[in-house]
């Protein structure tokens, strides 16, 4: 009968059973003492005191039925009675609260289940007056346990969205490389550097790849502290590789169109190289610094989710949630601000030259309107990282879509302000023979710098008459102006 009770459950019904004999014997003492055979009267048998009992003196035996029968009292299983068949009216468990009412500490019963059998669930009733208002503060049932621990990871859609889209700009990035290849020898190309341009697509195509480790998120501390470490390499090395070509072409321009120098000469690619490779190296020493120094290295720590601080799981159990974020130390936060001042170095000075080439007008020589451009836009990107990164890591799904998103604008303005302009220019003018078709220049000496640079094709006998006839036209044409 009681096999699929618990131990709880037993230690009830074997105390209220014991007070039951209890209470029970104690009726049929009284009844023995005064001699009070009601109901019994026909029985055979005499009436002796319970020291005597035996199993032969029906009488006694009836007298001890009669007194179990009378038995009724508030037991811990509930009220204590039993019918005419010997088993109890009810089986009801009653509950009772500890209330402080005017100061005092007092039991209150609150309500009651009844069980149809001992075996079976039964329902729980309130008492008349009570409710869950009265029960629990606020109305709330409190939860009785320790609340388990739950790490937030950002949004599904977001990563799918974001990890989507980085891939078509990463198929963007193989487009751009194949036209750079196939169409290297054409002089809209050659004239803007195809080489540094191959710089410019392995740099992006490390942004691309690390908008998909910015959107994906980890509840492994491990796991997501590489994470966190990966992005910084990525986003970095990627951003100095483009943004150092830029700088580089801009330089360039600058150097030719403001070097007073009448006879100066062109500046080589392998210059250019030089400079994107120092400021990849300045740039990959403030990494490892920032990554070896055991103060500032990145390291996954739990942030209470703000969004979603605690909640009921699937198990109804209380959910504490949390965040995994890598930049809440000081010695973290110093080295990101090494790193991003380090790049807003790097764009005053794009932004000081852009500037100072705002007029020269030889479009495919110095990218100067696309390349400007880029540079603005850039200045405003930055910003938005940088606030993103100082002051929104708690809020994950923000932080992912805000850097994410900056990422993607700064891949794709990369891309596709430095190679969709050839592409309609090779379309337009598939010859290259309106290159020169307009100019700002100031001089001659400027002209003469332009038809020297290296990434003009000097090895073709065509190309120099052509750019000389057309050096000597632009004079003319300054001549008549002065």
């Amino acid at each position: 009968m009681y096999e699929n009770l618990t131990a709880l459950a037993i230690s009830g019904v074997a105390f209220d059973g014991v007070w039951t004999i209890a209470i029970a014997l104690d009726i049929a003492s009284k009844k023995i003492l005064s001699r009070n055979e009601s109901g019994c009267e026909n029985v055979p048998g005499d009436i002796v005191p319970l020291e005597q009992f035996n199993y032969t003196n029906m009488k006694l035996g009836c007298i001890l039925r009669q007194s179990f029968s009378e038995v009724n009292f508030l037991g811990v299983t509930g009220q204590i009675k039993f019918n005419r068949y010997g088993s109890r009216n009810d089986n009801v468990i009653l509950y009772q609260q500890y209330r402080v009412i005017n100061g005092e500490v007092g039991r209150y019963f609150i309500g009651y289940v009844t069980f149809e059998t001992p075996w079976k669930e039964g329902f729980f009733e309130f008492a008349t007056g009570e409710s869950m208002g009265t029960l629990w503060s606020d109305g709330v049932l409190p939860y009785d346990g320790f609340p388990v621990i739950g790490i937030t990871t950002n949004s599904i859609a977001l990563v799918v969205i974001y990890d989507i889209v980085a891939g078509i700009g990463i198929i963007f990035a193989i487009v751009c490389f194949i036209f750079n290849i196939i169409f290297r020898k054409k002089r809209i190309v050659k004239l803007t550097s195809p080489n540094l341009n191959h710089i410019i697509i392995l740099g992006s195509v490390l942004l691309y790849i690390s908008v998909i480790f910015y959107s994906i998120s980890s509840m492994n501390k491990t796991i997501q502290s590489t994470f966190c470490n990966i992005r910084v390499w990525l986003f970095s090395l990627g951003y100095n590789l483009c943004f150092g070509v830029i700088l580089s072409k801009t330089w360039r321009v600058y150097y030719i169109f403001n070097n007073p120098k009448p006879k100066k000469k062109g500046v080589k690619d392998w210059v250019l190289l030089f400079i994107i490779l120092l400021i990849i190296a300045i740039d990959i020493i403030i990494i490892l610094v920032g990554s070896t120094v055991p103060q500032s290295r990145l390291t996954s720590f739990e942030v209470v989710d703000s969004g979603n601080p605690q909640e009921i799981n699937e198990d109804e159990k209380f959910q504490n949630n949390f965040i995994l974020v890598c930049n809440t130390r000081v010695g973290t936060l110093i080295w990101l601000g090494i790193s991003f001042g380090y790049k807003g170095i790097l764009q005053v000075l794009a932004i000081f030259m852009a500037f100072h080439t705002r007029h020269v007008k030889i479009k495919i020589l110095n990218e100067s309107k696309e390349t400007a451009a880029f540079i603005y836009i850039n200045s405003i990107i930055l910003v938005l990282l940088i606030v993103t990164e100082f002051t929104l890591s708690i809020y994950h799904n923000t932080y992912a879509a805000l850097f994410g998103l900056g990422l993607l604008i700064e891949a794709s303005l990369f891309l596709g302000l430095i190679f969709i302009p050839k592409m309609v220019y090779l379309y337009l003018d598939p010859k290259g023979e309106k290159i020169f078709a307009q100019s700002g220049a100031k001089s001659g000496s400027h002209v003469n710098a332009i038809a020297n640079d290296n990434t003009i094709d000097n090895s073709s006998e065509e190309t120099i008459t052509n750019l000389q006839k057309r050096v000597k036209e632009l004079k003319q044409k300054l001549k008549e102006l002065s």
